[in-house]
């Protein structure tokens, strides 16, 4: 169910977009399957900044891009996580970013440039599950993971349904040491076990490919922020102040798992998190007029 403190800002988001797209069009209660509806545009090209003609080749799939047994479109809500890094990031299969821009990563060894880009990378995990991040962004030796959210951070707690599962596998034993600390230890506002099995399956990727050379991997949890949410009295100041502190303890357990798994792989990893601004200014997109239509107070 949908909290107040949602509905408020995407009442917000879907103000801005009208604003700028006054002929945009929302569905209305009783024309869909699900009365959240009225955040849904009924055209997914009025909910990016350019339309996607062929989804495929960048990795959108019609899951994302068709209507869905409720009669919507993913990707076309205003809180869609993949249309905010779309329009982030582009509708080509390359992007040119500029690490340097994004402040998280304090030290890392990942170079600027005009990066190869696929959305909706997926590998698997066990068995026959499958991770599925945002985007994957690569040159040469270096690997930007990117897991983008919306308003999933505002959600307080993440169910992991498959925890039996990945428990029961033949999964490396870090992993289910950290499943287990998180399910003893359940974080608030971060998804934490989310990130772990992305960290799987990118650990599944270059343990099937083996590199002869040092490859250079960044996995980035990248969160909508609203504008000037950590002054003081502000009502969300709680909300992500308690997401950074949990996002910080798993970035913590880098040093773990780079030594007992990765650094056989010949790989240096960094874990980090960020907000869409800084990824906004990392692509070159800090002063967008388009994507000012995410900026609320």
């Amino acid at each position: 169910m949908m909290s107040k403190k949602e509905k408020e800002i995407l009442e917000e988001l879907k103000k801005n977009l009208q604003r700028n797209l006054p002929k945009a069009e929302f569905w209305q209660v009783g024309e869909t399957e699900t009365d959240q509806c009225v955040y849904y545009l009924k055209t997914l090209k009025d909910n990016l900044k350019k339309d996607l003609n062929t989804p495929e080749k960048i990795g959108f799939s019609k899951k994302d891009t068709n209507r869905n047994r409720w009669g919507v479109i993913p990707m076309a809500a205003l809180r869609s996580s993949a249309a905010l890094i779309y329009n982030i990031l582009g509708d080509g299969t390359h992007c040119e970013i500029n690490v340097d821009d994004l402040k998280c990563l304090k030290e890392h060894t990942l170079i600027s440039g005009g990066y190869q880009l696929q959305y909706e990378w997926k590998y698997k995990t066990i068995n026959r599950a499958k991770a599925n991040i945002d985007a994957y962004l690569n040159i040469d030796n270096c690997h930007l993971f990117i897991e983008m959210k919306m308003l999933e951070p505002l959600t307080k707690t993440h169910p992991f349904d498959s925890y039996s599962s990945y428990i029961g596998s033949n999964c490396p034993k870090v992993f289910k040491d950290t499943f287990k600390h998180y399910e003893s230890n359940k974080p608030e506002y971060f998804d934490a076990c989310q990130m772990i099995k992305h960290l799987l399956a990118i650990y599944n990727y270059f343990n099937q490919n083996r590199p002869k050379e040092t490859q250079n991997v960044v996995l980035l949890n990248c969160h909508w922020e609203p504008l000037n949410c950590r002054v003081e009295g502000h009502p969300l100041k709680e909300t992500y102040t308690t997401f950074d502190n949990f996002a910080k303890e798993f970035e913590i357990m880098r040093d773990c798992f780079q030594e007992k798994l990765f650094a056989k792989l010949n790989v240096n990893l960094v874990l980090a998190h960020c907000t869409h601004c800084d990824l906004k200014k990392m692509a070159g997109k800090d002063n967008d007029k388009y994507l000012e239509r995410y900026e609320i107070r």
